[in-house]
């Protein structure tokens, strides 16, 4: 883990979405959530320092959210999602 990267990022869900916001930090990467089982549901660029990802399609359960920066560091946090 990342102790900077994960200091200046927040992920959280809210309302069938999941929410990266970056702090201090270039925005420069990419975004992945992955089920429980190892499928990918989402890939997205990171191009501003708020992205959001409709899970709206995904059903209830736990993800994982991994920003990836274009330096190599990077951040997982497991969210549920209702």
């Amino acid at each position: 883990i990342n102790e900077l990267l994960a200091h200046n990022t927040q992920i959280y869900g809210f309302d069938n979405s999941i929410n990266v916001k970056l702090f201090n930090t270039s925005i420069d990467g990419v975004v992945t959530v992955i089920d429980v089982l190892g499928q990918q549901i989402a890939k997205l660029n990171v191009t501003d320092a708020t992205t959001t990802i409709d899970m709206s399609s995904a059903k209830a359960g736990v993800y994982f959210v991994t920003i990836t920066k274009a330096n190599g560091s990077s951040y997982t946090k497991k969210l549920f999602m209702k």
